[in-house]
């Protein structure tokens, strides 16, 4: 039992410092705009920029539904709760992911 808790809190901890890097200026809108503006380009799509400010802003409230929903899921692991699936906590969890970040 030991190790896969130790397990579950090496994650937990190792994904805290993962958000807290993205959370740095290096990883501003700014940042992510640019890099979906290159996305696209690559692709050969025109897009104009006030369709690239909405296409950026979803990219990043999805960015940050994602990385909340793994720091969630490995934070019940690492305090020993169930990882059954459990239809109100998505909506609780998402919930508050949204409010957090809207």
């Amino acid at each position: 039992m030991v190790p896969r808790m130790t397990f579950w809190w090496l994650a937990t901890l190792a994904w805290a410092a993962k958000i807290f890097y993205l959370s740095t200026p290096t990883f501003s809108g700014s940042f992510s705009q640019s890099y979906l503006a290159q996305l696209l380009d690559s692709l050969h799509l025109s897009v104009p920029p006030d369709i690239l400010d909405v296409f950026d802003s979803i990219h990043r409230k999805f960015a940050h539904l994602t990385e909340y929903a793994i720091f969630g899921f490995s934070s019940m692991g690492a305090l020993g709760g169930s990882m059954a699936f459990s239809p109100s906590l998505l909506v609780r969890g998402g919930g508050v992911c949204i409010l957090a970040h809207w």
